[in-house]
């Protein structure tokens, strides 16, 4: 919305990003060419959200949440030198911060829940030096 009450579109871009560390501990176990792992550990990550719109007013926030992090995969060796890498990894963040936009006295306050787990799942390619 451009304006309260008004249904018009405009050119605007909402943006929500996540930067996070770790530090993991990892244990490997190599079996012929395959070499699973997992590691866990703790972390933190730095989430932003910023919108143009005037109905989510304050338009941005920034949180730092304390983390865990579990991460999870195996390797298979192509060659002495280098392996293709399939990997999950799952990211906990320990508090569930809320952004509550500044709304009008008469209308109930919105509350959005922007910065909860990650899971995210990569394959690759992995070359040791």
């Amino acid at each position: 919305m451009t304006a309260p009450g008004a249904d018009e579109p405009f050119d605007g871009q909402r943006v929500l990003s996540k930067t996070g560390f770790a530090l993991l501990q990892t244990v490997a176990v190599r079996a012929a060419r395959l070499r699973p792992f997992v590691g866990v550990g703790p972390g933190v990550v730095i989430n932003f959200f910023s919108s143009p719109e005037l109905a989510l007013r304050p338009g941005s926030t920034t949180v730092v949440q304390p983390t865990a992090q579990l991460t999870a995969g195996v390797g298979v060796d192509v060659g002495p030198n280098m392996a293709f890498v399939a990997r999950l990894d799952v990211v906990h963040p320990f508090t569930q911060p809320v952004f509550e936009p500044s709304m009008s006295p008469q209308s109930p306050t919105p509350r959005f829940a922007l910065f909860g787990d990650v899971i995210a799942a990569g394959v690759g390619l992995a070359v040791r030096f």
